[in-house]
């Protein structure tokens, strides 16, 4: 059967080998010790303990032998009956034999012997005690012989018929004076043995000591082993962690591209390596794919398409990247094809008002002619006063002066008719202009609705964004319920919300830039309904100049008439001088009325030719701002006609693609309308003076 190698079976393992050897370890000394221990009380038990019973028993012994020795010679030798001297003696006798038992017996026991405590008064430096007990061993079988020597002639005396008792008694002394240093000498040897069990003691808890010292080194030993155990499963659980920990902190400072040389291991540990590799991988592609193109349309590079397969969130993101982008292009084809356009109407308007300045310049030049003409009618009415002055004097004259003035009215009738004409063409021209002014107006009308239906597209990408940025808020909130294991995806979310907000940004910035296309539009409007009004005010002012001019024309054919009646009622001359004169007069006013109205028609004209100027302006104006859109959308590379189509990625397209995708149809509707042709006006023409028959002559003789 393989064992799985997962973290729980290592920690396990390593865990028990940590534990359970040094605890073996430990254990197996402190039972050492503790047998060593227990073995040293049991020899100072066997070897000093029952030594020391033994040395009592030798004591007791020795007084009870001194005891019946005493009773034998101060009781029963004096006072007693012979059956209980008998009984003293053979109590007596037996304490002998047993305390020379037990002295034979203790020369086994001594120190010297014994190789357990001289072994432990050799480690606790009590070597002295050895020969101390073999001297008190060798004093106390001197004492015990000579007081059992003592005692033996003591009793051997006092048994003998004849021996004084001073001769006893000096026995006694003897046998008491060696019983005590026998005695002594016991209770030095007691003392020698309760020294070795105090040594003995002070060896078992040096033992002792020993054993907690042990005990000690080997819970240090085990801690240490364990912390170091710790330390390497740490090490080795925590470093891919740490590791992954610092590629998610990387990712959270917008470093989208981390590098993972991780190892992947068949633990938990590894496998979350290697997801956490997927999802980076899984994650970060779309993005650096949706960076790059991003990069290649702020550089204008708006020909590029998105390739790429994500899942989810991530698969929303790219697809509204890529209506971002699909807008973005329709935006700048329609910019582009609708500053043309301007410009192209510019240029029209440019050119058709430098023909109204030329025709302007014409009918400046026919109005300075007409307010020739007409000084040269008064210098000829004043001719005439003179002729009627002189007329009684002569008539050739007078007839002649007729004649002359005649020829100056149709000189006059001529140029009132070619002033009349130049009138109509700038009144046409006017028209003209107008007509184009209106179209070129219109046309500037349709761009600020584009960029009213611009501003719905950039509402579309706002809210987008917003949506993207929604999402990626809700997937931080996911992140953060997740917790550790969503850190990344946390990261990954703020890195959407971010791109989020630089569309929204983005769409804020183009929402800027339609606005100052919009007031520019308007200004332009406002420009040509100005320029519009001028044209029909010097429409107006060419209509008055016609009028007059055909007064003029009425007059000049009424002094055509006079001159011609004149001419007729040559007899008459004198009786009718007075009405002539009167005539002269009218005829004069006439001609200054005439100057007049040419002097005002001439400041029409330059009237009209400051409007026709500032039109022109505007004109410029215009085509600087169409230039200037141009060259805005210029930077922009769009695909091919037939590559760039719009590609529906959803199943419902909203409002504002439809919009976009009406645009063309509307542009180029726009494109086909024309400016209505203006009405034909009727040209004005002055009837020439017909020359009045005879019949006629003969009529107004009679009036």
């Amino acid at each position: 059967m393989k064992i799985k190698w997962n973290l729980r079976t290592k920690l396990m393992v390593i865990f028990l080998a940590v534990c359970l050897v040094p605890v073996g370890i430990v254990s197996w000394i402190s039972i050492e010790n503790l047998s060593t221990l227990n073995a040293q009380s049991q020899q100072l038990y066997e070897h000093n303990v029952l030594t020391m019973k033994k040395l009592d028993d030798m004591k007791g012994d020795l007084i009870n032998m001194n005891l019946h020795f005493n009773d034998f010679i101060f009781g029963g030798y004096l006072n007693r009956s012979v059956s209980l001297l008998a009984q003293d003696l053979s109590a007596m006798e037996t304490s002998r034999q047993n305390f020379a038992t037990k002295l034979l017996e203790y020369h086994d026991l001594t120190l010297e012997n014994d190789t357990v405590l001289s072994n432990m008064l050799v480690a606790q430096h009590g070597e002295n005690l050895i020969d101390e007990e073999l001297k008190a061993l060798s004093d106390v079988e001197y004492y015990f012989y000579q007081y059992d020597s003592q005692r033996v002639a003591a009793k051997n005396a006092a048994t003998t018929i004849g021996v004084n008792q001073s001769t006893v008694f000096g026995f006694v002394y003897n046998a008491s004076k060696n019983y005590s240093r026998c005695a002594n000498a016991i209770e030095e040897i007691l003392s020698i043995r309760a020294e070795v069990a105090r040594l003995a003691a002070v060896e078992a808890a040096t033992i002792y000591q020993q054993n907690i010292l042990g005990i000690l080194i080997g819970l240090a030993i085990i801690t240490a082993a364990i912390i170091i155990a710790a330390f390497i499963i740490a090490k080795k659980t925590t470093e891919p962690l740490v590791e992954i920990a610092a590629i998610a902190d990387d990712i959270q400072k917008g470093n989208l591209s981390p590098r993972i040389d991780l190892e992947e291991s068949t633990d938990e540990v590894g496998q979350m390596v290697g997801s956490f590799k997927k999802m980076v991988e899984s994650t970060f592609a779309p993005i650096h794919q949706l960076k790059t193109t991003a990069e290649t349309v702020a550089m204008g590079d708006l020909s590029k398409d998105i390739e790429l397969e994500a899942k989810g969130d991530i698969q929303k993101l790219v697809v509204s990247f890529e209506m971002m982008l699909n807008s973005l292009r329709e935006i700048v084809s329609d910019v582009r094809e609708t500053s043309s356009l301007v410009s192209s109407t510019s240029d029209n308007l440019a050119s058709i008002s430098e023909e109204m300045n030329a025709t302007t310049e014409e009918v400046s030049t026919a109005i300075q002619k007409i307010a020739a003409g007409a000084q040269h009618q008064a210098e000829k009415i004043k001719e005439i006063v003179k002729i009627v002055g002189d007329q009684l004097t002569s008539v050739e004259q007078v007839v002649s002066s007729s004649e002359s003035a005649a020829d100056a009215s149709t000189k006059a009738s001529e140029v009132a008719q070619k002033g009349g004409d130049s009138a109509q063409l700038a009144l046409q021209k006017m028209r003209e202009i107008q007509a184009v002014v209106d179209g070129a107006t219109e046309i500037v009308r349709k761009l600020g609705e584009r960029t009213k239906e611009i501003h719905q597209i950039v509402n579309v990408i706002t809210n987008i964004a917003q949506q993207t940025n929604l999402l990626a808020l809700n997937a931080a909130i996911e992140a953060a319920r997740a917790g550790e294991h969503g850190r990344g995806f946390a990261v990954v979310a703020d890195e959407v919300r971010k791109l989020a907000e630089g569309s929204g940004r983005a769409a804020a910035q183009i929402s800027v830039l339609v606005d100052q296309i919009d007031t520019e539009t308007r200004k332009a409007v406002e420009q040509m309904e100005s320029g519009a009004k001028d044209v029909a005010t010097g429409a107006t002012v060419i209509d008055t100049a016609l009028a007059s001019l055909e007064d003029i024309a009425a007059t000049i054919e009424e002094t055509a008439a006079m001159v011609q009646e004149i001419t007729a009622a040559t007899e008459e001359q004198k009786a009718s001088a007075e009405k002539i004169v009167k005539a002269v007069d009218e005829v004069a006013k006439i001609a200054e009325d005439t100057s007049a109205a040419a002097e005002q028609t001439a400041i029409s004209t330059e009237s009209l030719t400051a409007s026709m100027q500032e039109m022109t302006s505007s004109a410029q104006e215009l085509a600087r701002l169409a230039a200037l859109m141009q060259s805005s959308v210029e930077r922009f590379i769009l695909p091919p006609p037939e590559i760039f189509k719009k590609e529906k990625r959803i199943a419902e397209v909203p409002p504002a693609t439809e919009a976009k995708e009406k645009e063309p149809e509307q542009v180029s509707s726009s494109k086909a309308e024309k400016p209505p042709a203006p009405k034909e006006e009727k040209k004005f023409r002055f009837k020439k003076p017909k020359k009045e028959n005879a019949k006629d002559k003969s009529e107004k003789k009679e009036e």
